[in-house]
């Protein structure tokens, strides 16, 4: 049965996926002033692409109520999916908007660099 649903799991993505393509000729009419906006996104994308696979393998882990694993205490693959990206999504923001610029600005005041 797991093979089954990771193989109906690819399909869904690989569909997802098809399905952006035609949005790539819609953004090449948006005016550049707007998708500036959208460049934040960018910026913390290698955090979350860090963080995420952790989180991942903590939660997909973590015994809770004598259970061995998430698919015991979330039955839906949906629901321990949010989870999981809720809890990426708010660490690599506390990451990248407020641990990393402090650590950054003691770094260059321990090197003396202005």
């Amino acid at each position: 049965m797991k093979g089954i649903f990771l193989s109906i799991l690819s399909y869904q993505m690989a569909a997802f996926f098809l399905a952006l393509i035609p949005l790539t000729f819609i953004w090449q009419g948006v005016p550049l002033k707007i998708l500036i906006k959208f460049s934040f996104f960018g910026s913390i994308s290698y955090a979350l692409y860090i963080i995420h696979s952790p989180i991942q393998a903590v939660i997909y882990n973590l015994p809770i109520w004598g259970a061995e694993g998430v698919h015991y205490w979330l039955p839906n693959f949906w629901q321990a999916n949010l989870i999981i990206s809720s809890l990426s999504i708010s660490s690599t923001f506390l990451l990248e908007c407020y641990m990393q610029p402090k650590i950054a600005s003691r770094l260059r005041d321990l090197a003396g660099i202005s």
